[in-house]
C-alpha cells in the first residue's frame, strides 16, 4: 500500500503514523514518475528510430480526392499552392 485517498477506511491517527502516510504518498509519486519517465523515453526512442513519416503522399491523395469531388476538373493553381504552403508550414512546425 503505498497510500490511501480513497473511502477513509484506513486513515493515520497520531503524528507516527501522519509522517508515515506522507512518506509513503512521496514514495507513489516518486515511484509513478520514474516509471511515466521510462515510458517516455521508450516512446521518444522509437519516434527517433522510425523517422518522420513522409506525409507528402497523404497531401497527394488528398489533392487527387478535390478534383474527383470537382468532376476530375483541376484545382486552380493559386488554390494548389496555397494548400501545399499550408501544408509544408504546418509540417515544419509540427
Amino acid at each position: 500500500m503505498l497510500s490511501t485517498v480513497g473511502y477513509g477506511d484506513l486513515y493515520p491517527i497520531s503524528n507516527l503514523e501522519m509522517i508515515i502516510a506522507v512518506v509513503c504518498m512521496m514514495i507513489g509519486v516518486a515511484v509513478f514518475s520514474v516509471v511515466m519517465n521510462q515510458v517516455s523515453q521508450i516512446l521518444e526512442k522509437n519516434q527517433r528510430e522510425m523517422g518522420d513519416p513522409d506525409r507528402r503522399k497523404e497531401l497527394d491523395y488528398w489533392l487527387l480526392c478535390l478534383q474527383r469531388f470537382k468532376d476530375r476538373q483541376p484545382l486552380a493553381k493559386s488554390l494548389q499552392l496555397s494548400i501545399e504552403s499550408d501544408f509544408n508550414f504546418f509540417q515544419s512546425n509540427n
